[in-house]
């Protein structure tokens, strides 16, 4: 038994070693990355034309991210690369055809093609909210007059909003269809009742 243990230690230690030479490598963490896992992992201009759909944007904060099928990682969307393209602001749920970089702190969309809102499937509605884990920076709104639920990032409340938000408060937003297509999801909130 003990012998079993020396050598589950012993292993341990050479994984250990292994990655503290792997992440002190001079220049190599990069090229050994993209050997390993692939192109996706090099610095530089990963995929070109890709379709994005925004996860979360906080235009206040000037960020948010999105997500890619296919890839595991979130992608970051910084507000100067909207701003490139046009002076509005991204919504939850938005489409972006973009081109896809990979810089020191991961995956990030390097340029905006095209935003796609699906307008023809959003609608205004009023709203209570039930659910709300302000810790997690998200709840739920109950939409007036119906048995439907439709999920929120706090994210799409006006910054000063933030934080008397509370369940039971009453907004009027707009909804729309969830990155899925099996639920619902508020794009934006349009005022928030007194």
């Amino acid at each position: 038994s003990s012998h079993c243990q020396l050598r589950q230690f012993d292993c341990q230690n050479t994984l250990i070693s292994a990655l503290e030479n792997f992440r002190h490598s001079p220049g190599g963490q990069e090229g050994e990355l993209t050997a390993i896992l692939g192109n996706e992992f090099k610095e530089g201009m990963v995929i070109s034309g890709v379709v994005a759909t925004v996860d979360f944007y906080d235009s206040s904060k000037g960020f948010g991210f999105a997500e890619v099928e296919d890839i595991d990682s979130r992608i970051f969307i910084h507000a100067e690369k909207v701003h490139e393209f046009w002076s509005g602001s991204l919504k939850d749920g938005d489409r972006i055809l973009c081109d896809l970089a990979r810089g020191p702190k991961g995956l990030h969309i390097e340029k905006i093609h095209d935003i796609q809102s699906d307008i023809g499937r959003i609608e205004s509605a009023n709203c209570q909210i039930i659910r709300l884990f302000p810790d997690r920076g998200y709840g739920f709104a109950k939409l007036e007059g119906s048995d439907r639920v439709a999920f929120f990032h706090v994210s799409v409340f006006p910054q000063d909003a933030r934080s008397s938000i509370y369940e039971g408060q009453l907004v009027k937003a707009e909804i729309g269809p969830d990155r899925n297509g099996q639920g619902y999801q508020i794009k934006q909130i349009v005022s928030i009742a007194e």
